[in-house]
């Protein structure tokens, strides 16, 4: 168990002490899901877990090929050969 303090700044952030966020892999940018229960607040590093929370993944990879048709094309393609 790792128990550290941190402090509420003025402009309501947290600063995560370097042992949890060293603990838990956090890095610049993470994402983190906060949990409120019974008195206690969960801070964890979120990962998607819904189909919501995937919507448009791929669409920087489809940007690549020229788009979500152009990709499915050229699959397609690949598909009579």
């Amino acid at each position: 168990m790792i128990a550290e303090r941190a402090t509420v700044m003025l402009n309501n952030t947290i600063c995560i002490p370097k042992k949890v966020r060293l603990a838990l892999g956090i890095l610049p940018k993470d994402k983190l899901l906060v949990i409120l229960k019974g008195g206690f607040m969960q801070i964890k590093k979120y990962d998607p877990v819904t189909l919501n929370d995937l919507v448009g993944v791929g669409k920087k990879v489809y940007k690549l090929y020229g788009g979500g048709e152009a990709y499915l094309k050229n699959e397609r393609k690949s598909w009579k050969e």
